[in-house]
């Protein structure tokens, strides 16, 4: 065992969250700030080019290559959970989209219990992280690290996305100027988190303009082992690094921002969870907290593929002298396919009307891939014009869990999100399948649809949409709450996001949030980091 030096903080995970801890708790020189993470850098080449992120998830080095358990009811299926094993996290792997969520979601965690966390009080949180390409205004910053520009300021537009665009306005969806103002209801382009055709997570952004300083260091291919605990204190970090065993020390704190998987894995191995569960893997209780690794919560994504009666679509140009053309386009100034990850449009709508407020999200790119098992798995393109557009319910009812099966870091967690399990989950999914049709019966997109490929002209009743949404839905790789924020007997964190019951040890990523946000879970969790910091910040005063 070799033993190092001591820091002020040490962070656990370099992803969306630990990256922005790192630059702001490294702002003042006095702080020695470690940041440690299992993977290597990311100067892998398609993780700054946002059109060949599908590469990025060929890349086994990348990737830490969970896999759920066989869900029950998603027809006994097991899914594929990759979550990003680099320099930036799975932030170094996604589509770059920048969505906040409603102000209810927050409001709702703070009538939760959750002292400090309403819309009104994370709203600065969000604005500081922020460079918004249209400058600043009362919901958006441009003194943050992170660019955030708008697709719908592309220069090039597509046809596809532009008529689904107006037919989701003929169906009734308003124009949404700017959905990160806290109220959702519409249809418009994406904001993403590029810049000038670059990915820029926050690796790129917070990270990078941090590593200069004395007071950072970083340790990257560093799997960390356990928390090491002293009288209900942590004390350090076990880790392992080209197979050798090492120790390093804080002498305020460990956080950890690892993600709604890999953090409460950590609370597991290092004997904090519910003592059935230690125990049955060999680990010996150390504190009591039966509600690390549950409350998970996930996405599930219902697809909707139409085959295309024009050549309009991303398929025709990713192929031939298309594709070439769109290669000198990006080099020559990083714009056209390659310099947003396809992922155009959004929409937010109700299941039903009797709703207050949107329930269902809609991300649609105008392109198809392979149904072929095969060409599939290599995210392949079809050969013939096609688009897609998921289904998404944003905040789901459904709660899974994820704990360790084995002693050994090494090992892969058993991750059940339990999709669908409830039985709000499954009904909302056949009111959305009406809805999207009654979207591409409009006349701006109804003439370019050939045919629609699934759920197809075949699953026309409720029962028949029920069972394809049953075996078609896939998982957004979005989990959160396994350490939530509250309370209550499965809470693991206080508002301060201080896990209870013992001293100097936090946690800081999507595991603390009690509720998932209604959308993406980037932009929130890179605002939960802003706010943690200060809150860290302002302990060390006291």
């Amino acid at each position: 065992m070799i033993s190092a030096g001591k820091f002020d903080y040490i962070i656990v995970g370099a992803g969306s969250a630990g990256c922005v801890l790192a630059n702001r708790l490294s702002q003042n020189p006095e702080n020695e700030v470690l940041l440690l993470e299992a993977g290597g850098e990311d100067d892998y080449w398609s993780i700054g080019i946002p059109g060949a992120y599908a590469f990025t998830l060929e890349n086994s080095s990348l990737l830490w290559p969970y896999q759920t358990l066989p869900i029950e009811n998603s027809g006994g299926r097991s899914f594929a959970y990759p979550r990003g094993k680099v320099i930036g996290g799975s932030g170094a792997l996604n589509g770059m989209l920048y969505v906040r969520g409603q102000a209810r979601d927050y409001d709702d965690w703070e009538a939760a219990g959750n002292k400090g966390w309403s819309w009104q009080e994370v709203l600065p949180y969000f604005m500081r992280s922020e460079n918004n390409a249209r400058g600043p205004d009362q919901w958006h910053g441009t003194t943050g690290p992170m660019r955030v520009e708008h697709l719908a300021d592309m220069e090039e537009k597509n046809t596809l996305s532009e008529a689904f665009l107006k037919a989701g306005q003929q169906a009734g969806m308003p124009l949404a100027e700017d959905i990160n103002r806290g109220v959702q209801d519409g249809i418009s382009y994406f904001q993403i988190n590029t810049d000038r055709g670059r990915r820029h997570n926050t690796a790129r952004s917070f990270l990078r303009a941090a590593r200069k300083r004395p007071n950072l260091t970083i340790i990257t291919d560093a799997l960390a082992e356990k928390i090491i605990l002293e009288n209900k204190r942590a004390r350090g970090v076990r880790y392992k690094q080209h197979g050798q065993q090492k120790e390093i020390f804080a002498r305020r704190a460990v956080i950890l921002s690892a993600g709604a998987i890999a953090s409460p894995q950590l609370l597991e191995l290092s004997g904090i969870g519910n003592p059935q569960i230690l125990q049955e893997n060999g680990i010996e209780p150390l504190h009591e907290l039966p509600g690390v690794g549950e409350n998970l919560q996930e996405h599930y994504m219902v697809p909707f593929l139409c085959r295309v009666s024009e050549p309009v679509s991303m398929n025709e140009q990713g192929r031939g002298f298309p594709l070439i053309r769109q290669l000198f386009k990006y080099a020559l100034g990083r714009k056209g396919m390659l310099s947003n990850s396809g992922f155009h449009l959004q929409a937010y709508f109700k299941s039903r009307e009797e709703l207050d407020r949107s329930d269902m999200q809609i991300h649609f790119f105008p392109f198809s891939a392979e149904r072929d098992p095969e060409k599939a798995k290599k995210n392949k393109m079809e050969g013939e014009p096609g688009l897609t557009f998921i289904l998404t319910q944003m905040r789901p009812e459904s709660r899974g869990s994820t704990h360790i099966q084995s002693n050994d870091a090494t090992a892969t967690p058993a991750i059940d999100p339990a999709f669908l399990s409830h039985e709000e989950d499954r009904r909302v999914y056949v009111d959305a399948v009406k809805f999207a049709r009654k979207i591409l019966a409009q006349p701006a997109i109804a003439p370019l649809v050939a045919a629609e490929l699934a759920p197809g002209p075949d699953v026309k009743n409720d029962e028949e949409i029920s069972a394809f949404v049953t075996h078609a839905g896939n998982s957004m790789y979005h989990g959160s709450g396994t350490c939530k924020m509250g309370m209550d007997d499965l809470a693991v964190v206080d508002n301060e996001l201080r896990v209870h019951g013992l001293d100097g040890l936090y946690v800081v990523d999507a595991s603390v949030m009690p509720r998932m946000p209604s959308g993406n879970t980037n932009a929130p969790t890179i605002m939960i980091a802003e706010k943690a910091s200060e809150m860290i910040l302002s302990h060390q005063l006291k």
